[in-house]
């Protein structure tokens, strides 16, 4: 495969064989202090995981055509996240398709808010209590002197924050929403301002457009995962570059972009 960038290329070298139809995926070990999770197989057989503890890997980006694996994706990450207390790390739910994919979890002890229907008022309370619950947090860690979560579990290991983690199933529907453009910049202040609180992000859409994805949103994206697109401008609204359009047509097989490392992989499947 071939991946242009800036005018240059970048060549992958992959195995094309078939994927056997069914590997075993075992999530990783979830540590205390981390967020593992799982991204998939490399088509090389690697189980290939992020830690979203990490200062580094934050917030995540997740882009392809309608069933592609984009949900399935998600409701894996989910269920990593479920391996850990609730008082490591809480989830806020945004499910734009009426809750269809997301509202299983939202009776678990891990869950704080959700917002399933964009046609009503509920996705700007959940957003605004998420910019209280970022002022607070920076407010308590100004005082005690340090200035992210890390330093202040580590200082304070009686009185542990947990992560945050917001959860959005199509974000075009978020912006198009009820007042959409107010909508998208709060979620883009809360991004930018909310890493140091502990918030971290998993945003998907089936359509990757720049109507859709802004560039400010996206330059805030540290991890990217592209699932077959529709053509080459949709594969750059997720990766920047082309090469999700010349994926194959297999459920779960995406790019995943972590730094500047492309790799294939085929994503879990959660079930």
């Amino acid at each position: 495969m071939e991946i242009g960038t800036n005018g240059r290329k970048v060549v992958l070298e992959v195995y094309r064989g078939e994927m056997p139809k069914k590997v075993k995926y075992e999530y990783p070990e979830q540590k205390e202090n981390s967020l593992l999770i799982p991204i998939g197989l490399s088509i090389t057989g690697e189980r290939v995981a992020l830690d979203m503890a990490s200062d580094s890997h934050c917030y995540m980006l997740v882009g392809g055509n309608p069933g592609t694996g984009k949900s399935v994706f998600l409701n894996g990450a989910i269920a990593s996240l479920m391996q850990y207390p609730p008082e490591q790390v809480r989830i806020v739910l945004i499910d734009m398709k009426l809750g269809v994919e997301l509202s299983q979890w939202e009776d678990y002890p891990h869950t704080w808010l959700t917002a399933y229907d964009p046609a009503k008022p509920e996705l700007k309370h959940v957003l605004t209590m998420i910019q209280a619950h970022i002022k607070d947090t920076m407010s308590e860690f100004k005082k005690a002197g340090v200035r992210k979560i890390s330093e202040w579990n580590e200082k304070f290991p009686d009185q542990k924050k947990n992560h945050l983690v917001i959860i959005v199933d199509e974000y075009a529907e978020l912006k198009n929403s009820r007042d959409g453009s107010e909508m998208e910049e709060i979620m883009r202040s809360i991004l930018m301002i909310g890493r140091a609180a502990g918030i971290r992000a998993i945003i998907a859409t089936q359509r990757p457009t720049v109507d859709s994805i802004s560039g400010s949103l996206k330059a805030l994206m540290t991890d990217r995962l592209a699932f077959a697109c529709a053509d080459k401008l949709n594969s750059r609204v997720i990766l920047d570059t082309d090469g999700a359009e010349k994926l194959e047509n297999v459920p779960g097989r995406a790019i995943f972009l972590t730094g500047s490392k492309f790799q294939e992989v085929q994503v879990a499947y959660y079930s």
